[in-house]
């Protein structure tokens, strides 16, 4: 009896030891990540802070782009995170799970919206909430999706591009590539339209890698809202959004952004990418509608200036694509603006040969 009462206390003290091992080493552990975080924080400007919009719907993954949003900032402290997260009772809280797994947390720095999965009505809605109810006006606003994949460093990098763009109020965007082996492949990409044509007969956009590396960045015809970072005054920007509204959101928010003043422009190299394919992950459109949704180009219609330099037709003339009827011209076709530099030209299409080839083609098709 002795014996086995000696036993059982010797197994006691050897699980309290394990427990406050593995407690002092977590601990540890997380004070030396804190302090190699701050010395990172200590090589760059931790002032210049960055509010994050990610909407969600029903996304599993949320969690582990929480994690890399931190993890491979090159400050955490000054990232911000805006989530709006439609989710099923029995769905995980991408939060709490990140919280959880973290081994330095920034919990703090992240403000949620949660919402049951049945209210949602699509992401230009979820888009707005966010800006209008989390942002907190931090000096620099980033938009992306919620299954998405940020290179190591991306904070000190989308500054250093935005920084390079010859605007004084640039916008980097783009359709953004798939992500490698959960990495940001090295590559340069910019937007262009398609002869495809999305429910409200505008031209769908996709994203191509550049022929050449540019060196400095390129001006773009189109604005993405899978990816955008901007000054933090883009997010007070008045944008269209209606419930249950999906196609032709991009060319309509880069009317009403463009006609406000903004410039788009394609960072030198991809910084984030983004897992296109849902695979058997829900959709906001399997979601019951009562209605149909409102055009979006409808909204933006009553936003846009009557009179100025830049209007609804100068638009439609910078990026050759018609809001109204539709029209897709050979410049938007090779994602040229209308003032193409030549390191544009030469990026994009090749030579100015290039482009004759694209119009030619097009008017045989046609």
């Amino acid at each position: 009896m002795d014996l086995s009462r000696h036993a059982l206390k010797c197994v006691g003290a050897v699980m309290v030891s394990l427990v406050v091992l593995s407690w002092g080493w977590r601990y540890f552990t997380e004070r030396a990540m804190r302090a190699r975080i701050r010395r990172s924080c200590a090589l760059v400007d931790s002032t210049r802070t960055i509010f994050v919009s990610v909407a969600a719907y029903r996304e599993p993954h949320v969690a582990d782009t929480l994690a890399q949003l931190f993890e491979r900032a090159a400050c955490p402290y000054r990232v911000f995170v805006g989530l709006c997260q439609h989710a099923n009772h029995d769905d995980a809280d991408a939060l709490e799970d990140y919280t959880r797994a973290a081994p330095v947390s920034f919990e703090r720095n992240v403000r949620v919206l949660r919402q049951p999965a049945h209210m949602a009505e699509g992401p230009t809605v979820a888009r707005a909430l966010i800006r209008h109810g989390l942002y907190g006006g931090e000096q620099y606003y980033l938009q992306i999706d919620a299954h998405t994949v940020v290179c190591e460093g991306w904070d000190e990098v989308l500054l250093k591009e935005l920084d390079a763009c010859a605007s004084d109020a640039p916008v980097l965007t783009g359709i953004v590539p798939k992500p490698f082996g959960g990495t940001v492949p090295e590559t340069s990409s910019f937007t262009r339209a398609t002869e495809e044509r999305d429910d409200t007969g505008l031209p769908r956009l996709e994203g191509i890698s550049a022929l050449k590396k540019p060196i400095t960045p390129l001006k773009s015809p189109f604005l993405n809202q899978c990816f955008v970072f901007a000054a933090g005054s883009f997010a007070e920007l008045r944008q269209p959004h209606a419930a249950g509204a999906f196609d032709g959101d991009d060319l309509v928010a880069g009317c009403v952004a463009w006609c406000a003043g903004w410039d788009f422009f394609h960072p030198r190299v991809d910084v984030v990418a983004q897992q296109w394919e849902r695979g058997d992950r829900p959709t906001f459109w399997e979601q019951p509608r009562n209605q149909s949704p409102t055009s979006l180009v409808e909204v933006a219609l009553l936003m846009l200036p009557s009179d100025g330099q830049r209007t609804l037709a100068a638009y439609e003339r910078f990026t050759d694509v018609g809001l109204v009827t539709g029209h897709c011209g050979a410049r938007a076709l090779a994602g040229l603006t209308e003032d193409a530099t030549a390191e544009e030209r030469v990026c994009k299409v090749g030579s100015s040969s290039a482009l004759d080839a694209v119009e030619s083609l097009r008017a045989g098709l046609l």
